[in-house]
């Protein structure tokens, strides 16, 4: 049986990957990397070793390197350092002798410079070339949004306010559960045919925003209306709600690529993976708004 590492393991994706592998292997084979080990007391009182490691620090990650077969990198969530720290835990990788990297990248449309999100996409695009380079087997998981970002975008009072007020357009996009993305990462992990194979990780169909609003309002009874106002008029109305300038650039950003249709792209690679559909965004809103 391999040894497996997932890391990010205290994260929401990296600790769901590992509750998912909990279901098709022994704990014994299965290691957490995490930067606070007290996060994960839990996977640990399950069997699963747990080692503690951090992104800027090389030397930890050949530690924990050493003896793996299959890596499970989860992306760092520190944008501006995020391609330094990559490139240590690829080059901590090689050096260890880790076997295959399965890396989770991003869903993009264009790799120019062009994409309003290409301060993001830039470092995964750089990274996905590292991989490649590096003489590992590789699997690189393009994940297209996460329907968990919903709520946050459209509000927790949405059915009572009647209104999703988003820059999107008429833009699409997959949406796809974290839970969904966590039990493909499961079925990579434990089976074979994935060297050097490119997944696109999203869902067959896109949605706008318009469409989300015909679903609540179908679930709730409710006329739920989408508004799409410019991304200036959109800024001005989060500041003045007193959001930190941080969390308006980065909805805001991720909106306005939307409408560009940087994320309608839709593949039905995930749909193979899990052998089954993944989770519809009707289902997942119905859950979220327990509706």
């Amino acid at each position: 049986m391999s040894r497996i590492l997932v890391t990010g393991a205290s994260g929401h994706l990296g600790k769901a990957a590992v509750k998912e592998l909990l279901r098709k292997v022994d704990a014994k084979n299965i290691s957490a990397l995490v930067r606070d080990p007290a996060k994960v007391e839990d996977l640990k009182g399950k069997g699963v070793h747990v080692i503690q490691g951090d992104y800027t620090d090389y030397d930890s990650l050949i530690a924990a390197f050493r003896g793996v077969d299959k890596l499970y990198f989860v992306s760092s969530s520190d944008n501006p350092n995020r391609f330094p720290q990559h490139l240590n835990v690829v080059k901590a990788a090689v050096e260890a002798g880790v076997v295959h990297i399965f890396y989770t990248s991003v869903q993009r449309k264009s790799e120019d410079g062009s994409s309003p999100i290409a301060f993001v996409s830039d470092a995964h695009f750089k990274t996905d070339n590292l991989i490649k380079e590096s003489g590992l087997a590789y699997t690189i998981l393009r994940h297209g949004l996460y329907a968990d970002v919903l709520p946050m975008f459209i509000g927790d009072k949405v059915i009572e306010n009647g209104t999703i007020f988003l820059p999107a357009g008429d833009g699409k996009s997959t949406f796809v559960s974290r839970k969904d993305f966590a039990a493909a990462a499961a079925n990579l992990l434990t089976s074979e045919g994935h060297e050097n194979k490119i997944y696109e990780m999203c869902a067959p169909v896109a949605y706008s925003f318009e469409d989300i609003a015909g679903i609540l309002s179908e679930l709730s009874g409710k006329t739920i209306e989408y508004v799409t106002p410019s991304a200036e008029v959109f800024t001005q109305k989060l500041k003045s709600y007193g959001l930190p300038d941080e969390a308006i650039q980065g909805i805001t950003t991720i909106c306005v690529a939307i409408a560009q249709g940087e994320f309608d792209l839709p593949s039905t690679d995930l749909q193979h993976i899990l052998g089954r559909e993944p989770e519809s965004v009707k289902d997942f809103l119905k859950a979220a708004y327990q509706l």
